[in-house]
């Protein structure tokens, strides 16, 4: 089953700023690593391979290579279903157990 993807403002920003800050550094990189994220949330949107999230509800993809990790919720909207993408944060960024992403 095929979902669709919506990106939450808050996960927008979160790729905003680590692709220019990977601009800033390789603009070939930051690039690669744009197509990295909407590879991940398309392949989620397919098949839903993350593990259960630290927060109620939500659910995690990793991506090891780059020290990533993608949350994101899979919720019935009217008559689909969506993987809605909470946050992408790197995994040095400290974050209490109990953080909620906002929607």
């Amino acid at each position: 089953m095929s979902r669709r993807v919506v990106w939450s403002v808050d996960a927008q920003r979160d790729v905003h700023e680590l692709v220019s800050y990977a601009a800033d550094l390789d603009t070939d990189f930051a690039d690669r690593l744009y197509g990295e994220l909407e590879d991940t949330a398309q392949s989620l949107a397919a098949f839903d391979t993350g593990r259960p999230g630290r927060s109620r509800g939500t659910r995690e993809k990793s991506l090891t290579k780059r020290r990533l990790i993608m949350i994101y919720r899979v919720e019935r909207h009217r008559h689909e279903e969506l993987v809605l993408v909470l946050r992408v944060i790197h995994t040095a960024r400290s974050r209490p157990a109990d953080e909620l992403p906002d929607d």
